[in-house]
Protein backbone atom coordinates (compact mmCIF):
# COMPACT_ATOMS: atom_id res chain seq x y z
CA UNK A 1 0.00 0.00 0.00
CA UNK A 2 0.91 3.57 -0.88
CA UNK A 3 0.51 6.46 1.78
CA UNK A 4 -0.16 9.63 -0.33
CA UNK A 5 1.45 11.83 2.00
CA UNK A 6 4.81 10.18 1.78
CA UNK A 7 3.93 9.99 -1.79
CA UNK A 8 4.00 13.80 -2.22
CA UNK A 9 6.11 15.21 0.61
CA UNK A 10 7.90 12.83 2.40
CA UNK A 11 11.13 12.19 0.56
CA UNK A 12 12.09 16.36 -0.24
CA UNK A 13 13.77 18.86 1.74
CA UNK A 14 11.42 21.48 4.12
CA UNK A 15 11.64 24.14 0.99
CA UNK A 16 10.26 21.91 -2.05
CA UNK A 17 7.78 20.68 0.39
CA UNK A 18 6.77 23.92 0.90
CA UNK A 19 6.55 24.46 -2.54
CA UNK A 20 5.02 21.55 -3.18
CA UNK A 21 2.37 21.72 -0.66
CA UNK A 22 1.56 25.39 -2.67
CA UNK A 23 1.36 24.21 -5.89
CA UNK A 24 -1.23 21.25 -4.44
CA UNK A 25 -3.34 23.87 -2.51
CA UNK A 26 -3.22 26.05 -6.14
CA UNK A 27 -4.31 22.86 -8.34
CA UNK A 28 -6.84 22.35 -5.61
CA UNK A 29 -8.39 26.09 -6.31
CA UNK A 30 -7.97 25.70 -10.22
CA UNK A 31 -10.01 22.50 -10.11
CA UNK A 32 -12.71 23.96 -7.71
CA UNK A 33 -12.88 27.04 -9.43
CA UNK A 34 -13.65 25.10 -12.48
CA UNK A 35 -16.03 22.86 -10.88
CA UNK A 36 -18.22 26.50 -10.34
CA UNK A 37 -17.84 27.65 -13.86
CA UNK A 38 -19.19 24.06 -14.49
CA UNK A 39 -21.70 23.98 -12.53
CA UNK A 40 -23.38 27.01 -13.12
CA UNK A 41 -23.37 26.37 -16.74
CA UNK A 42 -25.63 23.26 -16.15
CA UNK A 43 -29.23 22.71 -15.78
CA UNK A 44 -29.29 19.01 -15.87
CA UNK A 45 -29.23 16.98 -12.44
CA UNK A 46 -26.34 13.36 -13.72
CA UNK A 47 -24.14 16.27 -15.54
CA UNK A 48 -24.39 18.27 -12.56
CA UNK A 49 -23.36 15.09 -9.90
CA UNK A 50 -20.57 13.98 -12.65
CA UNK A 51 -19.17 16.86 -12.23
CA UNK A 52 -18.90 16.82 -8.77
CA UNK A 53 -17.87 13.20 -8.70
CA UNK A 54 -15.00 13.72 -10.82
CA UNK A 55 -14.00 16.82 -9.04
CA UNK A 56 -13.76 15.38 -5.85
CA UNK A 57 -11.91 11.99 -7.37
CA UNK A 58 -8.84 14.66 -9.10
CA UNK A 59 -8.68 16.80 -5.96
CA UNK A 60 -8.45 13.94 -3.26
CA UNK A 61 -6.72 11.59 -5.88
CA UNK A 62 -8.62 8.95 -5.52
CA UNK A 63 -9.15 6.30 -8.31
CA UNK A 64 -13.34 5.57 -7.94
CA UNK A 65 -16.60 6.80 -6.48
CA UNK A 66 -20.24 7.43 -6.66
CA UNK A 67 -22.98 9.59 -5.52
CA UNK A 68 -25.77 8.52 -4.02
CA UNK A 69 -29.27 10.41 -3.00
CA UNK A 70 -32.16 9.55 -0.81
CA UNK A 71 -34.69 8.71 -2.32
CA UNK A 72 -38.13 10.48 -0.99
CA UNK A 73 -40.66 7.91 -1.20
CA UNK A 74 -38.98 4.70 -0.16
CA UNK A 75 -36.04 6.60 1.93
CA UNK A 76 -33.35 4.73 0.75
CA UNK A 77 -30.38 5.39 -0.51
CA UNK A 78 -29.44 5.25 -4.14
CA UNK A 79 -26.16 5.43 -6.36
CA UNK A 80 -26.69 7.94 -9.12
CA UNK A 81 -23.78 8.24 -10.58
CA UNK A 82 -20.21 6.34 -10.43
CA UNK A 83 -16.85 6.01 -11.66
CA UNK A 84 -13.69 3.24 -11.48
CA UNK A 85 -16.33 0.82 -9.60
CA UNK A 86 -16.69 -2.88 -11.39
CA UNK A 87 -20.11 -3.93 -12.46
CA UNK A 88 -20.19 -7.29 -9.94
CA UNK A 89 -19.85 -4.69 -7.09
CA UNK A 90 -22.16 -1.96 -8.61
CA UNK A 91 -24.54 -4.49 -8.61
CA UNK A 92 -24.28 -4.62 -4.60
CA UNK A 93 -23.88 -1.23 -3.85
CA UNK A 94 -26.04 0.79 -6.09
CA UNK A 95 -29.00 0.95 -3.35
CA UNK A 96 -28.94 0.65 0.34
CA UNK A 97 -32.06 0.33 2.84
CA UNK A 98 -32.79 3.28 5.17
CA UNK A 99 -31.75 1.35 8.17
CA UNK A 100 -28.65 0.02 7.11
CA UNK A 101 -25.60 0.71 9.37
CA UNK A 102 -23.80 2.51 6.92
CA UNK A 103 -27.41 4.44 6.00
CA UNK A 104 -27.52 5.78 9.83
CA UNK A 105 -23.87 6.56 9.88
CA UNK A 106 -24.26 8.93 6.87
CA UNK A 107 -27.30 10.05 8.00
CA UNK A 108 -25.21 11.77 11.03
CA UNK A 109 -23.86 14.37 8.73
CA UNK A 110 -20.58 14.01 9.11
CA UNK A 111 -17.74 12.92 6.81
CA UNK A 112 -16.55 9.15 7.26
CA UNK A 113 -12.45 8.73 6.90
CA UNK A 114 -11.22 5.57 7.03
CA UNK A 115 -9.20 2.28 5.83
CA UNK A 116 -10.46 -0.94 5.24
CA UNK A 117 -9.42 -2.59 8.14
CA UNK A 118 -11.03 -0.19 10.15
CA UNK A 119 -14.45 0.23 8.94
CA UNK A 120 -16.82 0.11 11.91
CA UNK A 121 -19.32 -1.92 9.02
CA UNK A 122 -18.71 -5.83 7.77
CA UNK A 123 -17.72 -5.50 4.39
CA UNK A 124 -19.04 -8.07 2.07
CA UNK A 125 -17.35 -10.49 0.23
CA UNK A 126 -17.85 -8.38 -2.97
CA UNK A 127 -16.64 -5.44 -1.42
CA UNK A 128 -13.55 -7.57 -0.09
CA UNK A 129 -13.26 -9.08 -3.91
CA UNK A 130 -12.95 -4.93 -4.82
CA UNK A 131 -10.08 -4.31 -2.93
CA UNK A 132 -10.51 -0.91 -1.87
CA UNK A 133 -8.15 0.36 0.43
CA UNK A 134 -8.75 3.99 1.51
CA UNK A 135 -12.31 5.07 1.47
CA UNK A 136 -14.53 8.47 2.24
CA UNK A 137 -17.76 9.38 2.20
CA UNK A 138 -19.05 12.94 2.64
CA UNK A 139 -22.93 13.93 3.14
CA UNK A 140 -24.43 16.17 1.09
CA UNK A 141 -26.84 18.57 2.82
CA UNK A 142 -30.06 20.19 1.18
CA UNK A 143 -30.31 23.25 3.66
CA UNK A 144 -30.18 21.46 6.98
CA UNK A 145 -31.42 17.57 5.66
CA UNK A 146 -28.70 15.33 4.51
CA UNK A 147 -29.92 14.34 0.95
CA UNK A 148 -27.11 11.80 -0.13
CA UNK A 149 -23.29 11.41 -0.07
CA UNK A 150 -20.23 11.21 -2.14
CA UNK A 151 -18.58 8.13 -1.44
CA UNK A 152 -14.67 8.13 -2.88
CA UNK A 153 -12.35 5.26 -2.94
CA UNK A 154 -8.88 4.03 -3.59
CA UNK A 155 -7.73 0.91 -4.96
CA UNK A 156 -3.94 1.74 -4.78
CA UNK A 157 -3.57 4.24 -1.68
CA UNK A 158 -4.14 3.42 2.01
CA UNK A 159 -5.75 7.35 2.77
CA UNK A 160 -6.62 10.37 1.91
CA UNK A 161 -4.54 13.17 2.79
CA UNK A 162 -5.42 16.23 5.41
CA UNK A 163 -4.99 18.57 2.89
CA UNK A 164 -7.11 17.12 0.62
CA UNK A 165 -10.14 16.50 3.31
CA UNK A 166 -10.35 20.36 3.39
CA UNK A 167 -10.86 20.26 -0.54
CA UNK A 168 -13.30 17.35 -1.29
CA UNK A 169 -15.45 18.65 1.83
CA UNK A 170 -15.50 21.96 0.19
CA UNK A 171 -16.58 20.02 -3.08
CA UNK A 172 -19.35 18.35 -1.26
CA UNK A 173 -20.76 21.74 -0.12
CA UNK A 174 -20.93 23.47 -2.91
CA UNK A 175 -22.64 20.40 -4.53
CA UNK A 176 -25.21 19.69 -1.72
CA UNK A 177 -26.59 23.18 -2.49
CA UNK A 178 -25.96 22.69 -6.52
CA UNK A 179 -27.85 19.16 -6.40
CA UNK A 180 -31.13 21.13 -4.48
CA UNK A 181 -30.95 23.48 -7.34
CA UNK A 182 -31.02 20.80 -10.04
CA UNK A 183 -33.54 18.85 -8.62
CA UNK A 184 -36.03 21.61 -7.67
CA UNK A 185 -35.61 22.69 -11.66
CA UNK A 186 -35.82 19.04 -12.34
CA UNK A 187 -39.14 18.63 -10.53
CA UNK A 188 -39.90 21.84 -11.98
CA UNK A 189 -39.33 20.82 -15.63
CA UNK A 190 -41.50 17.42 -15.20
CA UNK A 191 -44.55 19.95 -13.54
CA UNK A 192 -44.14 22.03 -17.09
CA UNK A 193 -43.85 19.05 -18.99
CA UNK A 194 -46.79 17.34 -17.49
CA UNK A 195 -48.83 20.35 -18.11
CA UNK A 196 -47.78 20.88 -21.06
CA UNK A 197 -49.04 17.20 -21.95
CA UNK A 198 -52.19 17.88 -20.18
CA UNK A 199 -52.69 20.82 -21.96
CA UNK A 200 -51.30 18.93 -25.42
CA UNK A 201 -53.27 15.87 -25.16
CA UNK A 202 -56.50 17.36 -24.32
CA UNK A 203 -59.39 15.94 -25.84
CA UNK A 204 -63.13 16.93 -24.05
CA UNK A 205 -62.06 19.94 -22.89
CA UNK A 206 -59.42 22.80 -23.58
CA UNK A 207 -57.39 24.85 -20.80
CA UNK A 208 -56.17 28.47 -22.23
CA UNK A 209 -54.33 31.36 -20.24
CA UNK A 210 -55.30 35.12 -21.20
CA UNK A 211 -53.80 38.51 -21.12
CA UNK A 212 -55.26 42.00 -20.53
CA UNK A 213 -54.71 43.97 -23.79
CA UNK A 214 -55.97 46.50 -25.75
CA UNK A 215 -55.59 45.28 -28.73
CA UNK A 216 -56.76 41.99 -28.06
CA UNK A 217 -60.48 40.82 -28.61
CA UNK A 218 -62.41 42.26 -26.18
CA UNK A 219 -59.58 43.25 -24.20
CA UNK A 220 -58.23 40.26 -23.97
CA UNK A 221 -55.26 38.26 -25.65
CA UNK A 222 -54.79 34.28 -26.17
CA UNK A 223 -51.18 33.64 -24.77
CA UNK A 224 -51.98 29.58 -24.98
CA UNK A 225 -55.07 27.34 -25.21
CA UNK A 226 -55.13 23.69 -26.16
CA UNK A 227 -55.64 22.85 -29.89
CA UNK A 228 -58.90 20.59 -28.39
CA UNK A 229 -60.66 23.72 -29.10
CA UNK A 230 -60.56 23.62 -32.65
CA UNK A 231 -63.02 20.31 -32.20
CA UNK A 232 -64.83 21.03 -29.36
CA UNK A 233 -65.84 24.44 -30.50
CA UNK A 234 -65.26 24.72 -34.22
CA UNK A 235 -63.65 27.78 -34.29
CA UNK A 236 -61.01 28.14 -36.99
CA UNK A 237 -58.50 30.72 -35.44
CA UNK A 238 -57.99 29.70 -31.66
CA UNK A 239 -55.51 32.27 -31.13
CA UNK A 240 -58.33 34.99 -31.57
CA UNK A 241 -60.31 35.04 -28.82
CA UNK A 242 -63.31 36.51 -29.95
CA UNK A 243 -64.04 33.94 -32.29
CA UNK A 244 -64.19 31.55 -29.52
CA UNK A 245 -68.03 32.13 -28.83
CA UNK A 246 -69.31 33.37 -31.96
CA UNK A 247 -71.85 30.53 -32.37
CA UNK A 248 -73.49 30.87 -29.03
CA UNK A 249 -76.72 29.94 -29.12
CA UNK A 250 -79.40 32.86 -29.49
CA UNK A 251 -81.11 31.82 -25.88
CA UNK A 252 -78.33 32.09 -23.91
CA UNK A 253 -76.45 34.98 -25.86
CA UNK A 254 -77.58 37.66 -23.81
CA UNK A 255 -76.92 35.53 -20.26
CA UNK A 256 -73.66 34.58 -21.77
CA UNK A 257 -72.40 38.65 -22.25
CA UNK A 258 -74.03 39.68 -19.01
CA UNK A 259 -72.14 37.01 -17.35
CA UNK A 260 -68.52 38.33 -19.03
CA UNK A 261 -69.04 41.78 -17.79
CA UNK A 262 -69.86 40.89 -14.54
CA UNK A 263 -66.50 38.44 -14.43
CA UNK A 264 -64.26 42.03 -15.25
CA UNK A 265 -65.08 42.70 -11.71
CA UNK A 266 -65.57 39.35 -9.39
CA UNK A 267 -62.71 37.57 -11.84
CA UNK A 268 -64.49 34.69 -11.95
CA UNK A 269 -66.78 33.26 -15.06
CA UNK A 270 -68.56 29.71 -14.51
CA UNK A 271 -71.02 29.23 -17.28
CA UNK A 272 -72.78 26.57 -19.37
CA UNK A 273 -73.86 27.52 -23.08
CA UNK A 274 -75.07 25.37 -26.31
CA UNK A 275 -73.16 26.35 -29.29
CA UNK A 276 -74.14 25.88 -33.01
CA UNK A 277 -71.00 23.61 -33.63
CA UNK A 278 -70.03 24.87 -37.46
CA UNK A 279 -67.91 21.78 -38.13
CA UNK A 280 -69.93 19.34 -37.51
CA UNK A 281 -73.69 21.20 -38.07
CA UNK A 282 -75.21 20.00 -34.76
CA UNK A 283 -75.57 21.82 -30.91
CA UNK A 284 -73.02 21.30 -28.45
CA UNK A 285 -72.77 22.17 -24.56
CA UNK A 286 -69.66 23.93 -23.31
CA UNK A 287 -68.99 24.64 -19.70
CA UNK A 288 -66.42 27.81 -19.54
CA UNK A 289 -64.89 28.09 -16.37
CA UNK A 290 -61.92 30.92 -15.54
CA UNK A 291 -60.53 32.88 -13.58
CA UNK A 292 -58.56 36.21 -13.27
CA UNK A 293 -54.69 35.98 -11.74
CA UNK A 294 -53.94 39.52 -10.20
CA UNK A 295 -50.51 41.02 -9.12
CA UNK A 296 -49.89 42.67 -5.88
CA UNK A 297 -51.46 45.79 -6.70
CA UNK A 298 -54.79 44.24 -7.81
CA UNK A 299 -54.39 44.58 -11.22
CA UNK A 300 -55.40 41.40 -13.39
CA UNK A 301 -52.52 39.90 -15.21
CA UNK A 302 -54.68 36.89 -16.47
CA UNK A 303 -56.99 35.24 -16.79
CA UNK A 304 -56.64 31.27 -16.65
CA UNK A 305 -59.85 29.06 -17.75
CA UNK A 306 -60.69 25.92 -18.64
CA UNK A 307 -64.18 24.53 -21.31
CA UNK A 308 -65.41 21.25 -20.73
CA UNK A 309 -67.41 19.58 -23.61
CA UNK A 310 -70.31 18.61 -21.47
CA UNK A 311 -72.50 17.88 -24.69
CA UNK A 312 -73.26 13.72 -23.55
CA UNK A 313 -73.86 14.42 -20.05
CA UNK A 314 -76.19 17.43 -21.30
CA UNK A 315 -77.61 14.48 -23.67
CA UNK A 316 -77.95 11.85 -20.91
CA UNK A 317 -80.00 14.60 -18.92
CA UNK A 318 -82.08 15.50 -21.57
CA UNK A 319 -83.05 11.86 -22.10
CA UNK A 320 -83.47 11.25 -18.59
CA UNK A 321 -85.58 14.55 -18.48
CA UNK A 322 -87.87 13.01 -21.50
CA UNK A 323 -88.35 9.83 -19.82
CA UNK A 324 -89.20 11.51 -16.23
CA UNK A 325 -91.92 13.46 -18.38
CA UNK A 326 -92.89 10.03 -19.87
CA UNK A 327 -93.05 8.26 -16.95
CA UNK A 328 -95.15 11.53 -15.38
CA UNK A 329 -97.51 11.26 -18.10
CA UNK A 330 -98.43 7.74 -18.01
CA UNK A 331 -98.45 7.87 -14.02
CA UNK A 332 -101.50 10.75 -14.88
CA UNK A 333 -103.11 8.38 -17.47
CA UNK A 334 -103.00 5.79 -14.82
CA UNK A 335 -104.43 7.97 -12.30
CA UNK A 336 -107.21 9.03 -14.38
CA UNK A 337 -107.97 5.15 -15.44
CA UNK A 338 -108.29 4.15 -11.77
CA UNK A 339 -110.74 6.78 -11.18
CA UNK A 340 -112.67 5.97 -13.85
CA UNK A 341 -112.49 2.30 -12.22
CA UNK A 342 -113.48 3.38 -9.01
CA UNK A 343 -116.10 5.07 -10.44
CA UNK A 344 -117.32 2.05 -12.34
CA UNK A 345 -116.63 -0.30 -9.38
CA UNK A 346 -118.77 1.80 -6.97
CA UNK A 347 -121.56 2.04 -9.57
CA UNK A 348 -121.47 -1.20 -9.90
CA UNK A 349 -121.50 -2.17 -6.13
CA UNK A 350 -124.41 0.39 -6.01
CA UNK A 351 -126.29 -1.65 -8.82
CA UNK A 352 -126.01 -4.81 -6.80
CA UNK A 353 -127.24 -3.56 -3.65
CA UNK A 354 -129.97 -1.99 -5.48
CA UNK A 355 -130.82 -5.25 -7.03
CA UNK A 356 -130.11 -7.39 -3.88
CA UNK A 357 -132.72 -5.37 -2.13
CA UNK A 358 -135.33 -5.64 -5.21
CA UNK A 359 -134.84 -9.17 -5.16
CA UNK A 360 -134.90 -9.36 -1.09
CA UNK A 361 -138.02 -7.33 -1.44
CA UNK A 362 -140.02 -9.19 -3.72
CA UNK A 363 -139.31 -12.55 -2.03
CA UNK A 364 -140.26 -11.34 1.02
CA UNK A 365 -143.59 -10.01 -0.27
CA UNK A 366 -144.45 -12.23 -3.43
CA UNK A 367 -142.72 -15.62 -2.47
CA UNK A 368 -143.11 -15.98 1.66
CA UNK A 369 -146.88 -14.75 2.17
CA UNK A 370 -147.81 -17.88 -0.89
CA UNK A 371 -145.37 -20.41 1.48
CA UNK A 372 -146.91 -19.49 4.95
CA UNK A 373 -150.46 -20.13 3.20
CA UNK A 374 -149.41 -23.32 1.90
CA UNK A 375 -148.01 -24.55 5.25
CA UNK A 376 -151.89 -23.66 6.91
CA UNK A 377 -153.56 -26.15 4.14
CA UNK A 378 -153.94 -29.58 4.53
CA UNK A 379 -150.57 -31.52 3.20
CA UNK A 380 -148.97 -34.70 3.89
CA UNK A 381 -145.83 -35.26 5.48
CA UNK A 382 -144.06 -35.12 1.96
CA UNK A 383 -145.56 -31.91 1.10
CA UNK A 384 -144.37 -30.26 4.48
CA UNK A 385 -141.00 -31.50 3.94
CA UNK A 386 -141.40 -29.83 0.54
CA UNK A 387 -142.33 -26.96 1.84
CA UNK A 388 -140.16 -26.14 4.91
CA UNK A 389 -137.46 -26.89 1.82
CA UNK A 390 -138.82 -24.12 -0.06
CA UNK A 391 -139.28 -21.92 2.91
CA UNK A 392 -135.72 -22.45 4.39
CA UNK A 393 -134.36 -21.56 0.42
CA UNK A 394 -135.84 -18.61 0.46
CA UNK A 395 -135.40 -17.43 4.00
CA UNK A 396 -131.27 -18.23 2.98
CA UNK A 397 -131.87 -15.34 0.16
CA UNK A 398 -133.58 -12.77 1.93
CA UNK A 399 -131.24 -13.29 5.19
CA UNK A 400 -128.11 -11.33 5.90
CA UNK A 401 -127.10 -14.67 7.93
CA UNK A 402 -125.72 -16.26 4.81
CA UNK A 403 -124.24 -13.45 3.48
CA UNK A 404 -121.85 -13.25 6.31
CA UNK A 405 -120.94 -16.94 6.38
CA UNK A 406 -120.76 -17.13 3.23
CA UNK A 407 -117.29 -14.38 3.51
CA UNK A 408 -113.96 -16.21 2.51
CA UNK A 409 -112.54 -15.43 6.30
CA UNK A 410 -114.75 -18.50 7.72
CA UNK A 411 -114.41 -20.86 4.65
CA UNK A 412 -117.31 -22.62 4.93
CA UNK A 413 -118.99 -24.70 1.58
CA UNK A 414 -122.37 -23.84 0.43
CA UNK A 415 -123.74 -26.75 2.20
CA UNK A 416 -122.13 -26.01 4.80
CA UNK A 417 -123.88 -22.34 5.20
CA UNK A 418 -127.41 -24.12 4.37
CA UNK A 419 -127.11 -26.19 7.17
CA UNK A 420 -125.86 -23.90 9.67
CA UNK A 421 -129.00 -21.71 8.71
CA UNK A 422 -131.14 -24.66 9.54
CA UNK A 423 -129.59 -24.87 12.90
CA UNK A 424 -129.73 -21.53 12.92
CA UNK A 425 -133.94 -21.55 12.74
CA UNK A 426 -133.94 -24.20 15.31
CA UNK A 427 -134.07 -27.20 13.33
CA UNK A 428 -132.09 -30.23 14.76
CA UNK A 429 -130.01 -33.23 13.19
CA UNK A 430 -133.08 -35.54 11.97
CA UNK A 431 -135.21 -32.34 10.62
CA UNK A 432 -131.81 -31.02 8.45
CA UNK A 433 -131.16 -34.26 6.94
CA UNK A 434 -134.51 -34.40 6.23
CA UNK A 435 -134.99 -30.87 4.54
CA UNK A 436 -131.36 -31.25 3.13
CA UNK A 437 -131.94 -34.80 1.81
CA UNK A 438 -128.72 -36.04 4.07
CA UNK A 439 -128.18 -38.73 6.19
CA UNK A 440 -128.06 -38.02 9.85
CA UNK A 441 -123.94 -39.15 10.26
CA UNK A 442 -123.28 -36.54 6.94
CA UNK A 443 -125.52 -34.03 8.99
CA UNK A 444 -122.78 -34.38 12.31
CA UNK A 445 -119.94 -34.40 10.06
CA UNK A 446 -120.78 -30.85 8.76
CA UNK A 447 -121.71 -29.55 12.02
CA UNK A 448 -118.30 -30.29 13.40
CA UNK A 449 -117.18 -28.51 10.57
CA UNK A 450 -118.85 -25.47 11.46
CA UNK A 451 -117.79 -25.75 15.24
CA UNK A 452 -114.56 -25.88 13.83
CA UNK A 453 -114.20 -23.31 11.35
CA UNK A 454 -115.91 -20.84 13.54
CA UNK A 455 -113.66 -21.70 16.08
CA UNK A 456 -115.73 -22.73 19.22
CA UNK A 457 -114.59 -26.57 18.68
CA UNK A 458 -114.36 -28.14 22.37
CA UNK A 459 -115.90 -25.28 23.49
CA UNK A 460 -118.73 -24.78 25.86
CA UNK A 461 -120.83 -22.93 23.61
CA UNK A 462 -124.37 -23.46 22.26
CA UNK A 463 -124.25 -23.76 18.25
CA UNK A 464 -127.73 -22.35 17.44
CA UNK A 465 -126.90 -19.37 19.89
CA UNK A 466 -123.20 -18.46 18.32
CA UNK A 467 -125.00 -18.73 14.59
CA UNK A 468 -127.61 -16.36 15.27
CA UNK A 469 -125.40 -13.95 17.00
CA UNK A 470 -124.47 -13.98 12.82
CA UNK A 471 -127.87 -12.15 12.31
Amino acid sequence: MVNQDKRQLGTERPSKQKDKKASMEMHQMDIQRVLSVSLAATDNLIDGLNLCLEASLQISGMDCGGIYLFDDASENLNMVVHKGLSEDFLKNVSTYDKDAKNVLLIQKGKPLYTLKHKLSVPLSLMEQREGLQAFASLPLFDKSNVSGCINIASHVFDEISPSSRIAVETIAAQAGSVIARLQAKKALQESEEHLSSLMLNAEHYAVYRLSISDSGSHGLKVIFVSPSITNIMGVDNPNKFDTWFENIHADDRERIVTANLRAFETLEFNEIMKIKHPIKKEHRWIHAISKGITSQYGEIQYVNGIIIDITERKLVEEALIAKEEELESKTNKLEEINIALNVLLKKREEDKILLQEQVLSNVKKLSIPYVEKLKKSNLNETQITLIDVIESSLHEIVSPFSLKLSSESFGLTPTEIKVADLIRRGKGTKEVATIRNLSHKTVERHRENIRNKLDIKNKKINLQTHLNSFT
